[in-house]
C-alpha cells in the first residue's frame, strides 16, 4: 500500500544521500540542497526505525563544516539523543498521520 511505499521511498533515499555523501566535495553540495533537514524530517515521520540509516547518512555528512550548522538548525539533535537514549523519537509518526489524515489546521 501507500505506507509501505513511503517506507521504501525512505529507504532508497537514506540510501542515496549515504551513497553520495561518500563522493568527495559532494556533502557540502548535498547540505546546500537540504539533505540535512530531510533526513531529520524521514526520522521524525518514520521514528526509530529509520534511525540507523539516518545516523550513518548524518555522520557522513559531517565531515564538512556547512553540514554542522544545519544540523543543529534541523533538529537533528533532539532526534539522534532520542534515539541513543532509546526514548520514542519526538514527533515521530506524529507527522505520518497528520499526512494520512490531511493536513488539521489550528483553530484560533
Amino acid at each position: 500500500g501507500e505506507e509501505e511505499e513511503e517506507e521504501a521511498i525512505a529507504d532508497l533515499g537514506l540510501a542515496a544521500l549515504l551513497h553520495l555523501s561518500y563522493e568527495e566535495g559532494s556533502c557540502a553540495k548535498l547540505a546546500a540542497e537540504g539533505a540535512v533537514g530531510a533526513v531529520a524530517g524521514v526520522v521524525a515521520r518514520r521514528g526509530q526505525a529509520k534511525v540507523p540509516m539516518a545516523m550513518r547518512v548524518l555522520e557522513s555528512l559531517s565531515h564538512v563544516a556547512e553540514t554542522h550548522a544545519q544540523m543543529v538548525a534541523a533538529g537533528v539533535a533532539p532526534l539522534l539523543v532520542a534515539a541513543l537514549v532509546g526514548d520514542p523519537v519526538p514527533g515521530a509518526g506524529a507527522g505520518a498521520r497528520a499526512g494520512a489524515g490531511g493536513e488539521e489546521k489550528e483553530k484560533e
